[in-house]
């Protein structure tokens, strides 16, 4: 076979369609990975700054609500909605803040 009857046969356009739709196969395959990156790693990200949101609500619950009010006398307790006058402990606090969000 030569060059001739090779390009005249129609086989260079039949190679170059199956390289063409490999190279879109690894193509979209790549792009597929690194979306599933992308989304995994951001989910990560905002999960971790989360975290650190609700650890400083709670330090700051801590240091200027339950530092001010237990000298007072104010019972800070976890079943704080039984007693009258009592407030939430730190964890209570957070946990009540994350119900309330997901509603």
């Amino acid at each position: 076979m030569n060059y001739r009857n090779f390009l005249s046969s129609g086989r260079i356009i039949l190679a170059l369609a199956i390289l063409f739709g490999a190279g879109l196969a690894i193509v979209l395959w790549h792009l597929s990975r690194l979306s599933s990156n992308l989304v995994e790693t951001t989910a990560m990200e905002e999960a971790a700054r989360h975290l650190k949101a609700v650890a400083e609500i709670r330090a700051l619950y801590t240091s200027e609500v339950v530092e001010r009010v237990r000298p007072e006398g104010v019972p800070v307790i976890h079943d704080y909605t039984k007693k009258k006058g009592a407030i939430p402990l730190p964890a209570t606090f957070s946990m009540e803040i994350g119900r309330r969000i997901s509603q």
